[in-house]
């Protein structure tokens, strides 16, 4: 998905000129690519998969789809936050204007690099922390747990370590204005104040999932795009009137809104007996 975006990004906004509209249809087309080879992946391996995409495969059964939505409604309403709160953040970062608004845009561009590599590992740890919930292996929860905090918290590190030793350089990727890359330190040093709470993150909120207790989940990350992102930014770059330095922070700063609640989770609320576990013990009795 990721090749054929940037191939035809370079096709339809390059040679053909088609703007905006070449750039959406680029990353659309991708994600038709990753839908469809996931597909076909998937029917060669049917048998390892144990779907074989016969008629009745795709039958709704009822205690299932009502345990989905159960689990996926709250997760889509705090997705759903994040992106609309990260809306008004782009409002309040472009009263500022056109560098600031660039700078910000390049920044968010430079920490995705270390969050996709910390969002894969939190997606393996989906897959494990799930099993053996389901296993009830509580201590082997406990240690994967702690293998992916420490997994990120070295990517963080060094991409950290890095950008702070070459911070024009790291914005110099993606633009060569001198306005924007005047902020290249300000970001970066925003960029490392969060580097904790995104080295955590991954971690403790795949837990919270993985458990299934999805309301937790969703307070979480409501409080993430209000509070942290939306009103810290706020509170930062505008009313405390700390320009850019305060909006940066207060964005990467906003992490914290969501590792801090969700490592409390972790360490003092007794999880082997919440969310999906509880569900399940009743069904039982």
């Amino acid at each position: 998905a990721s090749v054929t975006n940037i191939v035809l990004d370079l096709l339809f906004t390059g040679l053909f000129g088609w703007g905006v509209a070449g750039a959406a249809l680029a990353t659309v087309i991708g994600q038709a690519v990753s839908v469809i080879y996931s597909v076909l992946f998937l029917i060669k391996h049917k048998e390892e998969f144990y779907f074989d995409f016969k008629k009745g495969e795709f039958r709704p059964v009822k205690g299932n789809a009502g345990l989905l939505l159960k689990l996926g409604l709250p997760l889509m309403i705090s997705g759903s936050a994040i992106n609309i709160s990260g809306l008004f953040v782009a409002r309040l970062v472009n009263q500022l204007g056109v560098s600031v608004s660039a700078a910000f845009g390049v920044g968010q561009k430079l920490s995705q690099i270390p969050n996709i590599l910390t969002h894969a590992v939190g997606q393996a740890l989906a897959a494990i922390l799930g099993q053996n919930m389901g296993a009830r292996q509580f201590s082997r929860v406990r240690r994967t747990v702690g293998v992916s905090i420490l997994i990120c918290g070295v990517i963080q590190i060094i991409f950290n370590v890095l950008c702070l030793s070459f911070a024009e350089f790291s914005f110099r990727i993606f633009t060569q204005d001198e306005s924007v890359i005047a902020y290249a330190m300000s970001w970066n040093i925003a960029m490392a104040i969060g580097a904790a709470a995104m080295s955590c993150m991954p971690g403790f909120l795949t837990h919270i999932q993985a458990v299934g207790d999805t309301r937790v989940s969703m307070a979480i990350g409501l409080a993430d795009a209000f509070v942290g992102r939306l009103l810290l930014t706020w509170l930062l770059g505008i009313v405390a009137g700390l320009g850019a330095t305060g909006l940066f922070m207060g964005f990467t700063g906003g992490a914290y809104l969501s590792a801090i609640p969700a490592m409390c989770y972790y360490l003092f609320v007794p999880w082997e007996k919440r969310g999906l576990n509880k569900t399940l013990s009743e069904d039982a009795a």
